[in-house]
Formats: structure tokens, sequence, C-alpha cells
């Protein structure tokens, strides 16, 4: 039976369960305070309340299968007291750095604490693999041994493969590939690569802070003078990632729907060390969190195959129980008309 480990009161995988533990990897996640709390799908009664549970649930699952990884909450604002004291239980810093990527007035209405990313991304340490993940991410299993060996000198990415007319928050890949066209791209490209999880290795973080600044400049020039322009921090990142050899990552992660109008699980699922789950950020989430505050739970106790395997029927990916349906549905209306 393999040996057990407890740390800050969530169980830590040994070697003899986890094949590697991610001493140099650096876990982060981005959120920005706004007034307005316009922020990247968020949308209940206290959305930096549901932010925060999700991150800590995200982060947690990650010291399960990375004992040794640092993890960081990256914020524009400290942390409450009461937060900053759960993410310490599982080792998890919060870092504050001013929020510089802000959108100026008519530029967007929606998501405008996601452009915080870029300030994370233009703000690495330079000795560390960087995992950058959102925070609606089960991790279910260890990264690959040699994870980053392989990654070491091109940027990790997940490759959605949209149709090329797709729109993603107001853009296509087409309407991308002609602005990078226009705006002298010299390899346009039809790629879009999801938010929820980018890996830069030490040795492009420099390279990604220049680029990231001069997309920047360029795209707010575009949007002062009347031209089109990127939106979202996906569609500056799908500009600036374009002009150099990446990694796909799909092979670890990949976004699981589990919505009651839209269901799309992935063939791959059980060989998946990320679950991104957008569907589960007021339901499954919150039921994690409140396992996870139980030390006796199975969250904090199963091994690694049935912590796995728990997870994925209290996130509804392996299966929808009638009385689960019947219950959100139910919460929806109330919601909507309460």
């Amino acid at each position: 039976m393999a040996s057990v480990r407890m740390e800050l009161g969530i169980r830590v995988a040994t070697m003899s369960e986890s094949t590697y533990k991610g001493q140099n990897l650096h876990f982060q996640c981005p959120f920005a305070f706004l007034d307005n709390q316009v922020n990247p799908n968020l949308s209940g009664p206290n959305p930096v309340e549901e932010y925060m549970r999700c991150a800590l649930v995200m982060f947690a699952s990650v010291r399960r299968f990375h004992p040794r990884a640092k993890l960081t909450l990256v914020t524009n604002m400290p942390l409450s007291k009461s937060w900053l004291l759960k993410f310490a239980s599982i080792d998890c810093e919060n870092r504050v750095i001013p929020f510089e990527f802000k959108s100026p007035d008519g530029y967007m209405d929606s998501f405008q604490g996601s452009l915080f990313l870029l300030d994370l991304l233009s703000n690495l340490e330079n000795s560390e693999v960087n995992v950058v993940l959102d925070p609606d991410i089960v991790c279910v299993s260890s990264l690959p041994e040699g994870f980053s060996r392989e990654i070491a000198n091109q940027i990790g990415v997940l490759d959605l493969a949209f149709d090329k007319d797709h729109t993603i928050n107001g853009l296509s890949p087409r309407d991308q590939r002609d602005y990078q066209a226009r705006n002298h791209h010299p390899s346009p490209h039809f790629s879009h690569f999801g938010g929820e999880l980018y890996v830069i290795p030490a040795s492009r973080s420099t390279w990604l802070k220049q680029e990231i600044l001069e997309a920047w400049d360029q795209n707010m020039e575009n949007f002062k003078s009347g031209q089109s322009y990127l939106v979202t921090e996906e569609h500056i990142l799908n500009y600036v990632l374009g002009k150099t050899k990446t990694t796909d990552l799909s092979n670890i992660a990949n976004r699981i729907w589990t919505a009651v109008k839209y269901r799309l699980i992935p063939e791959d699922i059980d060989s998946l060390a990320f679950w991104h789950l957008p569907s589960e950020k007021g339901f499954g989430f919150t039921k994690l969190y409140n396992l996870m505050s139980k030390p006796n739970s199975w969250f904090n106790l199963a091994t690694n195959e049935r912590f796995k395997r728990l997870a994925a029927r209290t996130m509804s990916v392996s299966g929808w129980p009638p009385m689960l349906k019947a219950c959100r549905v139910a919460k929806k209306l109330q919601s909507k008309f309460c």
C-alpha cells in the first residue's frame, strides 16, 4: 500500500503515488479586485467569494499531486485576513502587483478583470517553470515525469481548435488572423489558445513580457484611432504567441462542459491532469470547498485514485443524477425570479 503524508490538512501524494512532485514548478492564478466586480464569468450574488472558493479548491488539488511546487494567488490588492489564512493553510502565497493593463472607457463592457493576466505574465520569476491556471480547474493527477524538461524552451498553450468563424468574446479566429495581417504579424494564424492554462519556462519569460507590452501598445493605438482591436487577454496572447513556437497542452488539460443545456465530456478525460470546469463554479466547486474544510472528508483523505473518481462524480463529470439535474434547474429558477 502506498505511503501517505499529510500536510496542512491536505493529503499529499508521496513519490510512490506521484511520479512528479513539481519541485521546480510555480503554479499561479490571477485575480483583480475591481469596483464594479467585472471579472471573468462571475455573476453570482458574491462573485469575489465564489472566485476565492474556486481558487482555493484548485490550489488544494494541485498541492495534493505536486507537494513541492510553489503556489501563488496573484492579486492587485491584499486578500482579507480570513482568506489569507485559508490559502496559507495549503502553503499558498498571496502576491500583490499593480493592475497596469487596465482597459480605457469604451474598450470592453465585461471581462475587464481578465486583462490582469497580462500583468501576472509580465511579472514572472525567471528561475522557474510557471504554470498559470484559471480558478475553475481541478487537478486530478500529477504532471508527467520530465514535464519541465520537455517544455524548457517553448511556451505551453491549450489550442482549442475552434472553427475559423466561431466567435470568442466578439472575435473569431478569422477576425484575429485579419487583425494580425493588418498589423504586420510575421505569421498570421487561425489558432485560438485558451486562457485557462499557460506554461511559461524561465527561458521565455523576458521575451513574453516585452512582446505583451508591444502588442498592448499597438492595440491601444488601434482602439484610440477607431480601428479594429483585440478585446480580451486571450486575443492579445494569441497575437503574441503566434510569433513563437509553442507546445500544445491538450494532452494534459481540456474544457469539460457539465451544464444542463450543454454537456461535453472529452474522450481522453482519464488521461488529463487538469479538468477545466466552467459550469461548476456555483455548484461543484462549492461542494468541494465544503468538503475541503472537513479534515476527515474524502477530499483530504482519499487515495489519488478515489479522489479522482469522487471528484468526477461531484463535478458531474461521471453522470447526471436526475435529482442533481432537478436541483440545478430549481436553483437557477429561484435566482431568476426570487
